[in-house]
């Protein structure tokens, strides 16, 4: 029986047979994975230290700029004794009664900068009629002036909650502005001028009790036929959240919308 399986196997071995052929091109084939494995765990090695590379590098940033601010922070507290008048555009002014947050300076140098000093004043930050679109057929505006408008208005939302809405609404058309958009964007600004001394007023007081609100824009979007929702949250008298969202789904009625809103 082993002279039989050494007969076979010098057989195998001879290079005019098929099998020794197989035998060659199988052990290519084996090479040929073995090469595209190691190549491949050298690119994953690479990829993993680029990776850890970048998130320690990333770590190192974060770590530096909190540091930096809390370094500010002190110093600032030790130049008012613990209280905070002016700090990021955020003008505070802290009383016996409570504590005032406003942007008025912020706001002002807003309108300045994009050339509206002298507009006129309005009484809304958008007219109840205003239906933004895509308008493919119209002028197009200055992508990053529109987009710079748009980042210095949605910053302001944080101590001017009226605006939210009609911000996030213009915000949708950042990748294709058009006049149409433009002048809805100016128009926020124009009720700003009149505004700029709007804030929010967080009064000394042992009222804790939570409440929420929400409307909803019902179809508001008529690309997409998306509602929109609106919401915020009190505690007590202070406004102490709030929100404008694109709902992710379309509603059939204004009851679905409505819930949706309250949902979110």
């Amino acid at each position: 029986m082993k002279e039989q399986v050494n007969k076979i196997r010098e057989v195998t071995k001879e290079p005019g047979t098929d099998v020794a052929k197989l035998r060659l091109d199988m052990g290519a084939t084996r090479r040929q994975e073995i090469w595209a494995f190691n190549s491949m765990t050298e690119k994953m090695d690479k990829i993993t230290k680029e990776v850890e590379t970048s998130y320690d590098s990333f770590c190192t940033k974060v770590t530096n700029t909190l540091k930096i601010r809390l370094r500010y922070e002190r110093r600032i507290r030790n130049e008012h004794d613990g209280r905070f008048n002016f700090l990021s555009w955020n003008q505070i002014k802290q009383t016996p009664k409570g504590i005032f947050i406003s942007q008025t300076k912020y706001t002002k140098e807003l309108i300045k900068n994009f050339g509206m000093k002298n507009a006129k004043s309005i009484g809304t930050p958008m007219s109840p009629t205003t239906t933004l679109e895509e308008d493919n057929n119209g002028k197009s505006v200055d992508e990053m002036i529109y987009k710079g408008m748009i980042g210095s208005l949605l910053y302001l939302t944080t101590s001017q909650s009226d605006i939210m809405f009609s911000v996030c609404k213009c915000a949708r058309f950042q990748s294709a502005p058009k006049e149409s958009h433009l002048t809805a964007v100016k128009h926020i600004i124009r009720y700003l001028i009149g505004t700029s001394e709007l804030g929010l007023w967080y009064a000394h007081s042992n009222n804790s009790i939570l409440k929420g609100f929400s409307d909803v824009d019902f179809a508001g979007d008529k690309i997409d036929m998306k509602s929109t929702s609106d919401t915020c949250q009190l505690l007590g008298n202070a406004l102490i959240s709030w929100h404008s969202k694109e709902q992710n789904c379309v509603a059939l009625s204004t009851t679905e919308a409505e819930y949706l809103a309250v949902r979110s």
